[in-house]
């Protein structure tokens, strides 16, 4: 047959089949048989395209400058939303610029490039450094120019709008008095748990069953086969060598089995400055001098330390650096002290810091340990090594025959002389703790479309303790809805737990009331059996406080003010003082996170003193870069309202 193909393979026939064959590629490339496009439009605004090239070079820059892990999907499909919003954002500036008849000059755009330090070379913009940068990030010069105007236009919108935002005096002084504003409350909690006690009828437990029951299907779980291939086992299987192959790797690299040289370290210090005179030197050098005569001549290091170094730290322990090793000091120092013999004092040694007197007190790790007494580190090592070879060997076998035996974990099992086991039922949270059911990427590729709908084997799930483990679901439970009978005692958990909460906010309410009307406040604790709490002076955001109690203290008027009594100074008389706060404090409620009633005594707001004008300045020129963000956000939801936006997410 194929043979009649090759004689008939000439004339007309011939060519109409390479007209069909190559018709498609020159229309529309070959890149359509191996890949996608990288020129397909992801996003069209306004009928200007966004491409999936720029789309990804966006994705690779976002990638190196804030990572998100690629293998959980939530994470990645956020990461996606996040750079597609960017995208349309900035094509509705420039757009919107353009049309204003905005432009980036050529002058503009090669200053940018020259001043851009990635493209320099000894300070110098260098065209072969540019070229290059540009070819390591997949751009091409004219392609990045053109990105690289769009990106300016984009900043340069920003910028006048930030540049331009300005706060009144009156505004700054205001926003920065409530900031450092500070409120003294009271809490009072009624609990929601204590009001539990009012018992729900069977009917009120199966109307809520019957309007929620979404809310008691059983959770989805897998019972999980796997394999683990470990590093560490395949360390512990290596046979033992004999004793000249050991050796033999000691004698190679005895480094790894000498511990480093350490050495215990005092010295004194006599300041002067790097860039000093040659006077400022001389002087330095000979008070250093002075103080190594005094040493010689029989004073204590440590006391000379402690009356002349100026390295306080080190001064008041007689001069102490305490243990060092290499790399910790400035070179001059280290060299100096790695050539003193134990006890020995040195010459003066100039420093970045000034002149140094050092002696060495104890020297350790500088005698090389014999074979027989680190065997077993040898050993360690050389079975780590050969581990490793192992290891990739073995995960590249697994990862093949994990693939080509896709419907069971037996054959790979059995070639790497591993075993099958198995978790048992867990759901999408997994197990804390459990070496396989609490690993995130396990629990993500168990319950993702291929091993989960397919009931094929996962990948090899690589990790940095050095396991590689493959999963595959044995058995699936699909979420159910579950009888009222088998989930009567949750129904009735949360029927109690809502019953109590809305006891507590009516108890808690009705208590505000009263307390308005003028009931006294400890009188009503006392009667509740519970107790106020006081927060005294507290700033926005101080902890203590349940965060929803300190906000509403913020929220509520201020205390009403006390009338001036003549002859009755309180402010002589704290306690007195302190009632009358109470009896002007205004009062409110608010549901905290715990579902509990927290009701807000307020008696004391605290108006702070204003900071320096330098302070105000900074506070000033912050609140006016956010109003030119928020005016920024307001120009993009604008142009965006106007915008005609297609997004091809099938093609992200």
């Amino acid at each position: 047959m194929l043979q009649n193909i090759r004689d008939r393979a000439k004339g007309w026939l011939a060519w109409v089949i390479v007209i069909v064959i190559c018709v498609p590629f020159a229309l529309w490339g070959i890149q359509e048989y191996f890949g996608v496009d990288p020129n397909v439009p992801v996003i069209d605004v306004n009928g200007q395209e966004i491409s999936l090239q720029t789309f990804n070079l966006a994705y690779q820059r976002a990638q190196m400058q804030r990572p998100v892990d690629i293998d959980d999907p939530d994470a990645e499909t956020q990461r996606k939303n996040e750079l597609v919003e960017q995208l349309i954002n900035n094509e509705v500036i420039v757009q919107g610029a353009s049309a204003q008849g905005l432009r980036i000059s050529d002058a503009q755009l090669i200053g940018a490039l020259q001043s851009t330090p990635t493209f320099q070379r000894d300070g110098r913009f260098s065209q072969e450094q540019y070229e290059a940068s540009l070819r390591n990030v997949g751009y091409t010069s004219s392609n990045f120019e053109f990105y690289q105007r769009r990106s300016m236009l984009v900043n340069q919108i920003a910028s006048a709008l930030g540049d331009s935002s300005f706060s009144a005096d009156f505004e700054t002084e205001q926003l920065l008095g409530l900031q450092a504003q500070r409120r003294t409350f009271s809490a009072l909690i009624i609990k929601s748990a204590a009001q539990e006690n009012v018992e729900p009828t069977e009917q009120e437990l199966k109307d809520y069953y019957e309007s929620n029951k979404q809310e008691f299907n059983s959770e989805e779980q897998v019972k999980l086969a796997y394999v683990v291939l470990s590093k560490a086992k395949l360390a512990e299987s290596i046979a033992i060598p004999g004793d000249d192959v050991l050796r033999a790797q000691f004698e190679t690299d005895s480094r790894l089995y000498t511990p480093p040289e350490q050495r215990t370290v005092r010295h004194i210090l006599v300041e002067v400055d790097e860039e000093a005179d040659a006077a400022a030197v001389d002087a330095a050098k000979s008070e250093i001098e002075v103080v190594r005569a005094r040493i010689a001549g029989g004073e204590a290091f440590e006391d000379v330390a402690k009356e002349v170094s100026a390295d306080a730290a080190s001064a008041a322990q007689g001069g102490s650096l305490g243990e060092i090793g290499r790399g910790f000091m400035v070179p001059e120092f280290e060299e100096a002290a790695f050539a003193l013999a134990a006890g020995e004092l040195s010459e003066p040694i100039r420093s970045p810091f000034g002149f140094h007197l050092i002696r060495v007190d104890e020297i350790s790790g500088d005698g090389e340990p014999t074979f027989a007494e680190v065997r077993d580190e040898v050993l360690a090592e050389y079975r780590k090594k050969r581990a490793e070879g192992e290891y990739y060997e073995q995960g590249t076998r697994l990862r093949d025959m994990a693939f080509t035996e896709s419907g069971s974990l037996d054959f790979a099992a059995e070639e790497l002389a591993l075993t099958v086991e198995q978790t048992p039922f867990i759901s999408r949270e997994g197990i804390t703790g459990h070496p396989v059911a609490g690993d995130q990427r396990v629990l993500r590729a168990a319950f993702g479309q291929e091993v989960l709908e397919q009931r094929v084997n996962s990948d090899v799930l690589d990790h940095i303790d050095g396991t590689a483990i493959v999963v595959r679901v044995e058995e699936h439970r699909p979420s159910a809805e579950q009888s009222f009978e088998d989930v009567r005692n949750e129904v009735e958990k949360v029927v109690r737990a809502q019953k109590g909460q809305a006891a507590a906010k009516k108890a808690g309410e009705a208590l505000v009331r009263e307390l308005r009307g003028g009931l006294d406040a400890e009188a009503a604790a006392n009667r509740m059996e519970l107790k106020w709490t006081e927060f005294a002076a507290l700033a926005r955001g101080a902890k203590g406080p349940d965060a929803e109690a300190l906000e509403l203290a913020f929220k509520m008027p201020h205390p009403k003010e006390e009338q001036p009594e003549e002859d009755n100074p309180k402010e002589n008389n704290p306690e007195e003082n302190k009632t009358a706060k109470k009896n002007n404090a205004v009062f409110d409620g608010v549901i905290n996170e715990a579902k509990d009633y927290v009701v807000v005594m307020l008696t004391e707001v605290s108006e702070a003193k204003l900071p320096l004008e330098a302070a105000k300045t900074q506070f000033a020129n912050g609140l006016a870069r956010d109003i030119g963000q928020f005016e920024l956000r307001g120009l993009i939801d604008a142009l965006r309202a106007k915008a005609d936006v297609e997004i091809f997410e099938s093609r992200l």
